[in-house]
C-alpha cells in the first residue's frame, strides 16, 4: 500500500522502543519522554497526533529530494581531501548542527516505498519526513469521520448543482464513452 503513516515505537520482548525518527527527536531534545502521550506527541505547545496504533500521519513537504542528499562517495572524497589538507567540495559546515540519516538509495537495495508523492520514495527520506513531522510544529490532522462524510456530501451536492447549470458539459463525456 501507500505509506501515509509510520510508527513512533516498536515492541520487542514486551518493551516499547522508539523508532529511528522518534529516537532522534528524543536525542536532540525536540521531544521529551514526558511529551509522549497515548493520543500524540507533545512538542512545546503543539500536539502531533498519533492514531490508535501509535503511528504519526506524515507531513509531506515535497517529492523525493526535498531533503538534501549526498552520495557516500562524495562524503568519502571530501573527507580524503580534508585529511590531505585540500579544500573539500562538501565542507564540514554543511553538516554542522544538522541531523544526518544514512541509508541506501540504490535500486537493488529494495529500500523504496510507495508514498502519496512517488512510487519510488527512498526509505531514508521517509525517516527524514517522519522526523520533520515530529519536530516541525505543524502536524497533519486527520478530519474526524463525520466531517469527512459531510465534506463528501457537500461535494456531491455541489457537483449535482454544477451539472444542472451546465448540462452541455454533462453530455460531452457520454459521446466519448459510447
Amino acid at each position: 500500500g501507500i505509506l501515509r503513516r509510520v510508527p513512533t515505537t516498536m515492541s520487542y520482548q514486551g518493551r516499547l522502543y522508539p523508532t529511528l525518527p522518534m529516537a532522534v527527536a528524543l536525542a536532540d531534545g525536540t521531544v521529551t519522554p514526558a511529551g509522549i502521550l497515548s493520543r500524540g506527541v507533545k512538542r512545546g505547545g503543539t500536539l502531533v497526533p498519533l492514531d490508535d496504533q501509535g503511528r504519526v500521519l506524515l507531513g509531506w513537504r515535497g517529492d523525493v529530494g526535498t531533503f538534501r542528499t549526498f552520495p557516500s562517495w562524495e562524503i568519502l572524497r571530501a573527507y580524503g581531501r580534508i585529511i590531505r589538507g585540500e579544500a573539500p567540495e562538501i565542507g564540514p559546515e554543511t553538516f554542522r548542527d544538522k541531523v544526518v540519516f544514512i541509508g541506501a538509495t540504490a535500486t537493488g537495495a529494495y529500500e523504496f516505498r510507495s508514498t502519496p508523492l512517488s512510487n519510488v520514495f527512498p526509505g531514508v527520506e521517509v525517516n527524514a519526513v517522519a522526523l520533520d513531522t515530529l519536530s516541525a510544529g505543524d502536524p497533519v490532522w486527520r478530519l474526524p469521520a463525520p466531517a469527512r462524510w459531510g465534506l463528501v456530501v457537500c461535494l456531491a451536492i455541489l457537483a449535482g448543482i454544477s451539472a444542472s447549470f451546465f448540462p452541455t458539459f454533462v453530455g460531452i463525456p457520454s459521446v466519448f464513452l459510447g
